[in-house]
């Protein structure tokens, strides 16, 4: 995990499931998490499988064999949660202008995540392999 030369990825992101990997939510390849980071893995460990990616993060959710999933966003940060640290953080640790960005996302009308679906998928995933843990 390094700093990632794009900069800070904060607000609401979306992300796409690899082609193979079950959809999280029905009839779609893709779901939307808050992301609050600047940190991101930018080398594929070896023994890692992606399982979704965006153009900022390649590497937006990751499992290794059938013991660890990963997820570079924030399954446990809703809209609300993310509207008030976006605006704790701008101008201190986050660039003000990728506060105001993420900001206008995060104040859209339909500004949702898909925190639900991927706490389901989560459980799955747990459910699926406790033998290995």
């Amino acid at each position: 995990m390094d700093k990632y030369s794009e900069g800070w990825g904060a607000g609401l992101h979306h992300y796409e499931l690899l082609p193979g990997v079950s959809a999280v939510k029905p009839n779609s390849n893709e779901f939307t998490l808050s992301a609050m980071h600047q940190d991101q893995v930018v080398v594929k460990p070896d023994q890692a499988n992606v399982l979704a990616f965006s153009a900022f993060c390649p590497f937006a959710a990751l499992q290794y064999d059938n013991r660890i999933l990963t997820f570079q966003a924030h399954p446990e940060f809703d809209v609300t949660f993310e509207t008030r640290l976006v605006r704790h953080l701008r101008g201190q640790s986050l660039p003000e202008s990728n506060a105001d960005q993420a900001l206008d996302e995060l104040g859209a009308p339909a500004a949702t995540t898909d925190s639900r679906a991927i706490a389901g998928w989560m459980a799955r995933f747990v459910l699926r392999n406790q033998e290995n843990f």
